[in-house]
């Protein structure tokens, strides 16, 4: 594998002079592509599984957001002032 080559791609509507004009596209080979995505689905199936992470992790994960995190936070805390913890 080859490291990535990053080329300038202009932005619509933007003057052509400017460097703001640009973004950086990364021009990966189909091999690298291929490969990541493979590596991504792995680590992906042993983080969901039974005993993979914690329940209450919540960053990076598909279908968990910081508001789950908030609510889960918001519920403990209720749970203890309640006298059920």
């Amino acid at each position: 594998m080859e490291a990535p080559e990053t080329r300038p791609a202009p932005k619509p509507g933007k003057p052509s002079d400017e460097p703001s004009s640009y973004r950086p596209l990364c021009m990966l080979d189909m091999a690298s592509k291929i490969l990541k995505r493979i590596i991504c689905d792995r680590v992906e199936a042993f983080t969901e599984r039974p005993g993979g992470l914690s329940e209450r992790h919540y960053g990076f994960r598909k279908g968990r957001s910081t508001i789950d995190a908030i609510e889960d936070v918001i519920s403990t805390a209720r749970e203890a002032i309640g006298g059920k913890r």
